[in-house]
């Protein structure tokens, strides 16, 4: 599992899911269950994240994400 570095397109906590951008890898979709505990409240447009790509039940998932800036 390669870590990733990625940007936060967007993120509804209410619905619990969004998107990241990661360069040369475009949208992946990113699940709550698949952040950090301590990195939820920090999911806002533009924040730098770590990351894990997994397949996902329809494309490509954010897994293990952490907010790094």
């Amino acid at each position: 599992m390669n870590k990733m570095i990625g940007t936060v397109k967007n993120y509804d906590a209410a619905k619990g899911w969004g998107f990241i951008t990661i360069k040369d890898e475009g949208d992946v979709f990113v699940h709550s269950r698949g952040i950090e505990k301590s990195s939820r409240r920090f999911m806002r447009p533009g924040a730098k994240v770590q990351l894990v790509v997994i397949p996902g039940a329809r494309s490509k998932q954010a897994a293990h994400v952490r907010v790094i800036q």
